[in-house]
């Protein structure tokens, strides 16, 4: 009978778990902010107060099937360009032949990887916009053509807005109809003026909380009831970023949940 001989180096016993292990690096950038402000210039430094750049690395269970992670909650929010991949990872470079790479970051987040070996990598996403959010969803701006300016039944009325946040819907409703189409800025047809009338959007964010934008209308004009967050410009976007993103059979995204930001790898 043939007994199990243990790997050694330099006479010492090593573990097998940690000669080679796979590990998920997630890294990026934010490049734009959620009231639509554009950050010109990245700062990667981890001792910022507010670090507007993510790279973490996940050493899963090796017999789980799926896995997550959490960010640290100063991390800023916003529309960041995210890449991930896939490699192994071994604490003993000696035994691990070329081509091979040392990990020397210092600015990273989650497991301790710096000065190990990595090997055999395979991207997964490469620069895919993701959202991360944490403050709750606001109205940036709220306006019509017809605020305070009469109105007869069947004038066209144009609605205008927009939401701070991450949007997963968003969804327009004239009294408690619904309607097909909800892109700012929108006209309808204005019902009978002889009453008020109700317009409103709900925007419901990638964490699932909802913000709305209310208006009324009569004969004498559209009233806005939901005031704007404050002055901040937006900026309008014609397709919406991604709050998750797939590749290979890898899917990654972000959400808050109780506080803390995290990332699941399903």
């Amino acid at each position: 009978m043939t007994m199990p001989v243990p790997l050694k180096l330099n006479g010492t016993v090593l573990d097998g778990q940690f000669i080679l292990r796979p590990v998920v690096q997630v890294y990026g950038n934010l490049f734009m902010s959620l009231d639509g402000t554009v950050v010109e210039e990245a700062t990667f430094d981890a001792n910022s107060d507010t670090p507007n750049f993510i790279n973490h690395y996940i050493m899963p269970d090796l017999n789980a099937t799926s896995w997550s992670d959490i960010l640290p909650e100063d991390v800023a929010e916003g529309y960041y360009n995210l890449s991930m991949k896939v490699f192994m990872m071994s604490d003993n470079g000696g035994l691990i032949a070329d081509p091979k790479n040392t990990i020397e970051q210092f600015d990273n987040y989650g497991n301790n990887v710096q000065g190990k070996t990595e090997v055999m990598s395979r991207q997964l996403l490469t620069y895919d916009v993701v959202g991360l959010q944490k403050s709750e969803s606001t109205v940036l701006d709220i306006s019509s053509d017809k605020t305070n300016i009469a109105i007869k039944t069947g004038d066209n009325i144009t609605f205008t807005w927009s939401f701070a946040g991450i949007m997963k819907k968003q969804e327009c409703y004239h009294d408690t109809e619904q309607l097909i189409s909800c892109t700012s800025p929108l006209v309808v047809a204005a019902k009978n003026t002889s009453s008020q009338h109700t317009f409103r959007v709900v925007f419901t964010d990638m964490c699932g909380k909802e913000a709305e934008a209310k208006y009324t209308y009569s004969a004498t004009g559209v009233t806005v009831v939901t005031p704007a967050a404050g002055d901040v410009t937006p900026v309008t976007t014609t397709t919406r970023p991604k709050s998750s993103a797939v590749a290979a059979t890898v899917s990654f995204g972000m959400s808050l949940l109780g506080g803390l930001l995290v990332v699941a790898i399903l």
